[in-house]
């Protein structure tokens, strides 16, 4: 069984592979990287 995660919101400067536009299901909608980029759900 796999648990949502909530994440404190990231505050610019942004790093490389932060996208806005993206939302990680497993870390409860956060922006910054898409559920399929999700290290902590990978390795899960």
């Amino acid at each position: 069984m796999v648990t949502p995660r909530a994440l404190k919101p990231m505050n610019p400067p942004f790093p490389a592979w932060y996208d806005a536009n993206s939302k990680c299901d497993f870390h409860v909608g956060t922006e910054g990287h898409s559920t399929d980029n999700c290290r902590a759900f990978k390795h899960k």
